[in-house]
């Protein structure tokens, strides 16, 4: 079986009918029935949907979001031209002739939290643009994906109300593996169009509980005003924020410091 849309379907009460060949003898019967099935969401190439916004020129790759700040030394090796320059280790060059860098790996403190925004006008009934929020789910499917390949826990959390039995405000916990995995995409195919409280509240729901994440990656339909100041306190806490927009409305408002991405436009 293959759904058409993402989302929670209910699958209720089944009637059979039962014969035989020739249908001289059927019998009908009603079988209670409730079961969910959870269409997930489709994955979008980060590289391929994704552009960088501003002064930011690095590839879009998830270890350049997480490697400019590392926790760990391993080496030296050659400049490609690609590296920040504050990562040049001026000794070694001067000792080989030509620029050399720093050679970090990733350490097991190394985490992310990944934050979905649903809201797409204030109030957010106003204007549900559905197919900017699916493009947004699809977006966390293939950034969540790429994490868990290169195995970087990962986390997520939404403003959304979560459709399903038994399910109110989404937060999962970074981690890795198949299992976990599943649970983030089982949520992802879950997530309604209505919201469990605004972007603003989920923000500070975050930064309240003051957990140390190596990233933050938000992921919106458009930044409205009314984010500019949550997100420069997030940033401000933050070891690294990544925030990707579908559109460019009120980025250039935002820290330098942030790293920004926009929808490629096809």
């Amino acid at each position: 079986m293959m759904g058409r849309e993402r989302g929670v379907h209910i699958l209720r009460n089944v009637s059979l009918s039962v014969g035989d060949f020739l249908g001289s003898n059927t019998e009908y019967r009603e079988i209670e029935y409730l079961q969910e099935l959870v269409v997930l969401p489709k994955s979008l190439n980060i590289a391929e949907s994704l552009v960088a916004y501003g002064n930011y020129n690095g590839d879009i790759s998830v270890k350049r979001w997480i490697i400019d700040d590392p926790l760990m030394t391993i080496g030296i090796r050659e400049y490609t031209g690609r590296e920040p320059q504050k990562y040049i280790h001026w000794n070694s060059s001067l000792r080989y002739g030509k620029l050399m860098v720093k050679n970090f790996d990733f350490t097991t403190d190394n985490n992310v939290m990944l934050i979905l925004n649903i809201e797409s006008s204030k109030p957010f009934w106003a204007d549900i643009n559905k197919e900017s929020i699916e493009e947004c789910i699809s977006l966390s499917r293939g950034v969540i994906e790429e994490f868990e390949k290169e195995k970087i826990p990962c986390g997520f959390v939404t403003n959304s109300q979560i459709n399903g039995f038994n399910y109110g405000e989404s937060l999962i916990y970074p981690g890795t593996g198949t299992t976990h995995l599943d649970y983030i995409l089982g949520t992802l195919g879950r997530v309604s169009y209505n919201i469990y409280y605004s972007f603003e509240e989920l923000i500070e729901n975050q930064m309240r509980k003051n957990e140390k994440h190596t990233t933050y990656i938000v992921i919106t339909p458009k930044v409205l005003s009314s984010y500019i100041e949550p997100v420069k306190r997030l940033n401000k806490m933050a070891n690294r924020l990544v925030l990707i927009s579908l559109d460019c409305e009120s980025l250039d408002l935002l820290d330098d410091s942030i790293i920004k991405y926009v929808r490629e436009k096809e």
